[in-house]
């Protein structure tokens, strides 16, 4: 029978579809049939009308579907068109084709979900070609609804293994289409009957289980929880995972119920399960968990308390946290005390904290410090004073987390008062670390200063050195009075607290007292303190002519070559003449030439605009000592510029 069509050139296509349909533009005969037209052509028309076809253009790919050739391309061309005329072509071809041809066209029918195809189909389930009836059981499943699920149901009783393995995953995609559509009672019937049949694999009756659960209108829960309290593994795993997906505090009562019937790692997943759940009503099952003889599950037992628990667990949560230290139990409950935040949480800690001794009493005062609580700074206070120092030291911790400037009055009280070297340092550093985070330094300064009068040489230094990290013109008069006191070991202090401190002014300080002291220590820890604080100084903070007069006494004072590049390293930041004076003498210096070079160049290049003559002074200098190739190559090219001569002379 000859065939005539009519096709469209290919630069007119690539110009876009004409009315009518693509293929009507630009007509080209046929005779014969497809198999005059070059294959390579036809195969690249097809995949453009996948994307642009019509209705108008279905005429035209139809007699391409029994090709040999290029069924495929027509096949895919259509399966994408939209309308009825597209999946009638693919109906009357796949009831003419054979084999592979028919068997692809079924796979089309069912990826357009062609309803008006399932009686094609389902008469085709019986077929003795294996791959036609095998793809026309993926058909139906795609397609979907009931008759779909009738005619797939008829054909499981007499298929073979092969064709049945296909017919269940197709009922399975149709229970899904059910659920999806709301027929949840045909659903769970497609479930219950693959689920009873022995015959079905186990992946099939575990998805069947998982169908049922989703589909049950009530008793979804009892099913996961006979899963999970059975013998069918494969059911428990898919019932572990439905643990999450069923809404309800019902739900979550009756899975919290399972967790004493099952054990090991059984137990460890429905636990984690239900923390993932969220819910506070499987809280006291969970709790309940706390007290068994599995490592394991009480780990997961503290983790989930975090999220599920509140007051009540604190008592569990503090006793496994006092657990022997390291083990994973033991930290599991460490972090869920501190991060309990159900209701009366915090109280509950702190009315448990009252009663409690020993390692439990401390791991309550480390939750309180990792908390973050305001709320907990004044109690924290009250057992930092208390005579147990295990207990002190524990709250002092805790309090250099938390406390604000409010607590600076009760820490600088405590050293003062405490003869123990491990609670003094333990406040002090406290106390530094208020002194370092607040915002309101006067009002953290005045208890630290009151607390000076009077004390002890060991409670002044504590304190001294807090008010460095503290700064402010409080602390700096205190400090700068301290440098001159009797006591070797409380100007010890004044010094380092100068040398810590924010506050730029100190750095002339430290450069006098550098060049003052006969003590090395000191005047290292001066001469380090100095540079630090011109190094952070600003323009703002302190101009650069001040910043070389300090550096210059610094200098001065220096006794080693470690100090003497400290200062050469602050002087190469200045672009001033005055710091090349200064450099220039060490040029010659062997200890330090190498860092007196590299200070020298830098100044140089920044002042060679500013200051052309003392740059170029500075270059032949570094031409004459500089070992460094680079740096002589850059010194001789500034020399080059800066030595010409100006115009006119």
């Amino acid at each position: 029978m000859r065939k005539w069509m009519t096709l469209i050139a290919a630069g007119a296509f690539l110009a876009g579809p004409a009315p009518g349909g693509v293929w009507a533009a630009e007509p080209i005969a046929l005779d014969d049939a497809p198999a005059r037209k070059p294959p390579q052509e036809v195969d690249a028309l097809c995949h453009k009308l996948k994307l642009t076809g019509t209705a108008a253009d279905v005429p035209a790919l139809a007699p391409y579907l029994t090709d040999e050739t290029l069924w495929e391309s027509a096949r895919y061309a259509l399966e994408s068109i939209p309308g009825p005329e597209a999946a009638a072509a693919l109906r009357q071809a796949a009831g003419e084709a054979g084999g592979k041809i028919k068997a692809g066209l079924l796979d089309s029918l069912g990826r357009r979900r062609d309803r008006p195809a399932v009686g094609l189909l389902a008469g085709l389930l019986g077929d003795a070609d294996a791959m036609v009836a095998s793809s026309a059981a993926g058909a139906l499943g795609r397609i979907g609804g009931r008759e779909a699920v009738g005619a797939l149901d008829r054909a499981r009783a007499k298929a073979d293994a092969a064709l049945r393995g296909v017919i269940d995953d197709a009922l399975l995609r149709c229970a899904e289409g059910l659920l999806a559509s709301g027929e949840k009672k045909a659903a769970a019937e497609v479930y219950r009957k693959l689920r009873a049949d022995g015959q079905a694999g186990e992946q099939v009756r575990t998805a069947a289980f998982r169908g049922m659960v989703l589909a049950a209108e009530a008793g979804g829960a009892d099913l996961v929880v006979r899963a999970l309290t059975g013998d069918d593994r494969p059911a428990l795993l898919a019932a572990l995972k439905l643990v999450t997906r069923i809404d309800g505090e019902a739900a979550t009562k009756a899975f919290a119920g399972a967790v004493a019937k099952v054990a090991g790692r059984t137990q460890v997943a429905l636990i984690a399960a239900l923390a993932e759940r969220g819910d506070p009503a499987a809280a006291p099952a969970v709790l309940a968990a706390c007290a068994g003889d599995d490592p394991a599950a009480r780990e997961a037992a503290y983790r989930a308390l975090a999220v599920l628990g509140n007051g009540s667990a604190v008592a569990a949560l503090a006793a496994g946290a006092a657990g022997a230290e390291g083990e994973p139990a033991q930290r599991a409950a460490a972090w869920a005390l501190a991060r309990l935040r159900g209701p009366g949480a915090r109280q509950a800690i702190l009315d448990h904290l009252a009663k409690a001794d020993g390692p439990i009493r401390l791991q309550l005062i480390r939750a309180l410090g990792e908390r973050g609580q305001p709320e907990s700074i004044a109690p924290l206070l009250k057992l930092a004073g208390g005579a147990d120092e295990a207990v002190a030291v524990a709250s002092v911790r805790a309090l250099a987390a938390i406390a604000d400037d409010g607590a600076a009055a009760g820490l600088a009280g405590l050293i003062v008062r405490t003869a123990g070297d491990t609670l003094r340092n333990e406040a002090e550093k406290a106390l530094t670390s208020i002194c370092t985070r607040t915002a309101r330094k006067q009002q953290c300064a005045e208890p630290i200063v009151a607390a000076l009068a009077g004390a002890a040489p060991t409670a002044r230094c504590a304190l001294l050195r807090a008010c460095g990290a503290l700064g402010g013109p409080t602390a700096l008069k205190v400090l700068r009075s301290a440098v001159k006191d009797a006591d070797a070991t409380v100007r010890e202090a004044a010094v380092r607290g100068l040398a810590s401190c924010p506050d730029v002014e100190a750095a002339a300080d430290l450069a006098a007292l550098a060049g003052a002291s006969d003590d090395l220590t000191l005047q290292v820890v001066a001469l380090r303190g100095c540079v630090r604080l011109l190094d952070i100084a600003t323009d703002a903070d302190l101009a650069a002519e001040k910043k070389l007069a300090v550096l210059r006494a610094a200098l001065a004072a220096t006794r080693r070559p470690e100090e003497k590049k400290l200062v050469l390293a602050g002087l190469a930041r200045l672009p001033l003449p005055g710091a090349l004076a200064l450099v220039e003498p060490l040029l010659s210096d062997k200890p330090v030439q190498r860092e007196a070079v590299a200070a020298c160049w830098q100044i140089a290049r920044a002042v060679a605009s500013s200051h052309p003559q003392q740059a170029l002074a500075a270059c032949r200098k570094l031409l004459e000592v500089a070992a460094d190739r680079r740096i002589r190559s850059q010194a001789a090219d500034l020399v080059r510029r800066l030595d010409r001569p100006t115009p006119g002379q």
